[in-house]
Formats: C-alpha cells, structure tokens, sequence
C-alpha cells in the first residue's frame, strides 16, 4: 500500500494528490479506530520526545499541563467553521518555521490542540490521530467530510515530513553548537532551500480547511 500511495504521490494533478490524500487519512483511520469523541490526549504523549531534552520544574509542568488541558476542553465548544478558522490561524506561522529550520516546532504546533483535534498522528508513536471536538461531532457529513480527510492527509504528510529531518538538541546551547558545525549548517541549509514538497502539503491542508469553514459557514 506504502508503494503504491508514493507512486499517485509523485502525480502532479491535483485531484489525484486529493485521492491520494483521502486515502491516507482513510487508512490512518482504519489503523486506529476510536469512538468518535475521543479523551483528552495526554500532554506527555504529544510533547515527550519533541527535541528539549531538559527537565521542567514541577510547578512549571503542572501549569503547562492546565493550560493543555483546558485547550483541548476549549476545541468541544468550538463550531466547526470555528474549528477550521483556528486551525488556518495557527497554520500561519509554518512556512517561517520550515524556512528557518523549525521541524520539530512545526510538528508542536501540529500536534496541539487547534490543529491537532482533526486527528493528527505523532510519529513514530502513532499517538492521537482521532478527531476531537467539532472534528469528531460535526463534520461527519458530505458538506466537509472529504474536505477534512483531505486536510488530515496533508498535514499527516507535513507531520511525518518534519520527523524525519528533524535534529534533538539538548538545549539551546547545543542547538547553536550543533549548527555552528560546517557539515551540519550546510545539510540544515540544503534542507531549508528545498521545502517544496512540506510547504506543498501546507498549502493543500490549508485549502481543505477554507472548503470546511466556507461549506459549514
């Protein structure tokens, strides 16, 4: 299946990267199924493992680990025009990110919660991936069903982009002396002058939400 997906992939027409889309949402959603308001993803699941490698403050985590919560708890409220409009907001910074070789804070903001209730899978622990909210109550009819698929498949692909040309770091520091390397800086800067492919899977995904928030509007 993984072949015949990267064959349609390397398709130009847009209506068969749209097939090719749907479909890898639809198997994401075939591998884990789920009941249709799924709980709350726990902070750790989605934030471990994301590149900082240093201990938090207890105090400090406790307050991070509110504030996601009560995000999650915010996407219930939230129309699914509502959804959508978040969710295009929050994509707004990506292209600067990728550009400046932010992977792994592309996928943070992939993986929390106003793009991350459409369903998002984290890799390599293929954590999440069930819709949450207004994703998972009221887009199950034609009028954007197949536009969400289309937006998840996209950002599914940006997700599992970033992960695998992301870099871990230890803090700061090593991050700058990691980079500061020749071979190092000139691989990031190779990387950084070919986003055609993530930045494609951007624009697709943001698409699919504008057809969500304009058929559900």
């Amino acid at each position: 299946i993984a072949f015949a997906f990267a064959d349609l992939c390397d398709q130009r027409d847009w209506f068969s990267r749209r097939a090719v889309l749907l479909g890898l949402a639809s198997l994401a959603g075939a591998i884990s199924r789920a009941p249709a308001q799924a709980a709350i993803p726990m902070m750790e699941e989605f934030y471990q493992g994301s590149g900082s490698q240093v201990a938090l403050p207890k105090e400090e985590l406790q307050a991070m680990e509110k504030a996601y919560r009560k995000a999650w708890e915010k996407q219930k409220s939230l129309s699914i025009t509502e959804a959508a409009s978040g969710a295009l907001t929050s994509l707004n910074d990506v292209p600067q990110m990728l550009k400046s070789g932010d992977f792994d804070g592309v996928r943070t903001l992939l993986l929390s919660p106003s793009v991350g209730a459409i369903g998002i899978l984290k890799s390599p622990s293929r954590v999440g991936g069930s819709p949450y909210g207004a994703w998972a109550t009221q887009c199950g009819d034609s009028r954007c069903e197949s536009s969400a698929l289309i937006a998840r498949g996209a950002l599914q692909e940006l997700e599992e982009w970033c992960f695998s040309k992301r870099a871990i770091y230890f803090n700061s520091a090593d991050k700058k002396q990691v980079e500061s390397r020749d071979a190092t800086g000139k691989a990031l800067q190779k990387l950084q002058e070919n986003l055609e492919e993530p930045l494609e899977f951007l624009e697709q995904a943001k698409v699919a939400l504008e057809e969500v928030a304009r058929k559900s509007g």
